[in-house]
């Protein structure tokens, strides 16, 4: 009867004791945590992280940061929250881009601090047929650099003649001002484009 009793009395203490893991799988546990959900409910004014994902709710953007520890966070920006550059120039809610750093300044205030205000000088390498598609222009070193328009962009030439992208041709030399994003090399809000001519091709004989 005591063998019994001391049988049952481990087998009971066994149930009961938590289960201990090993290091490697808690570390499984908390990266498969990291990939599936966040690990922090909302972003902090003054914290900072890197965007991996937008979705675009009913009245408002969720973003998905990764902050410097290395956790997902969930955050959300109104459709009417002011959202600027680094230069603390506005920009629009369809600028923001993933792999962008965005800073919390405040509740409804979001810092792309990836974004700025800039000019660039250079050849259209590629023109899209759309009223409101993209254009590549190629800068210095043969870097090509994507410009998204809008129907708020605005085109001028010296002649004033050109006043929408279709008139825009491949060869073109232009200066473009607007949000250059210089994570992903891409000028997000076109804001002026300038035509300043078709380039001189020389003719050899």
């Amino acid at each position: 009867m005591k063998l019994l009793l001391v049988l049952l009395s481990g087998l009971i203490a066994l149930t009961l004791a938590p289960a201990r893991r090993s290091p490697a799988t808690v570390s499984g546990a908390m990266a498969q945590v990291r990939a599936n959900g966040p690990l922090v409910s909302s972003q902090l004014p003054g914290s900072s992280g890197t965007l991996v994902a937008i979705r675009r709710g009913q009245s408002a953007l969720f973003l998905t940061l990764l902050n410097r520890s290395g956790a997902l966070v969930n955050d959300s920006v109104g459709f009417h929250s002011l959202i600027t550059g680094a230069d603390g120039q506005a920009l629009q809610l369809g600028s923001l881009r993933a792999g962008d750093r965005i800073l919390v300044s405040g509740r409804q205030i979001r810092q792309d601090i990836s974004q700025r205000a800039t000019t660039l000088h250079g050849i259209v390498s590629l023109v899209s047929s759309e009223p409101d598609g993209a254009m590549a222009l190629q800068v210095a070193h043969s870097q090509d650099v994507l410009l998204d328009t809008d129907p708020h962009t605005r085109y001028t030439d010296r002649s004033h003649e050109t006043s929408t992208l279709s008139q825009i041709q491949e060869g073109d030399e232009m200066q473009v001002r607007g949000a250059y994003d210089r994570t992903l090399g891409e000028m997000t809000q076109t804001l002026s484009v300038s035509r300043l001519g078709p380039i001189e091709r020389k003719a050899y004989s």
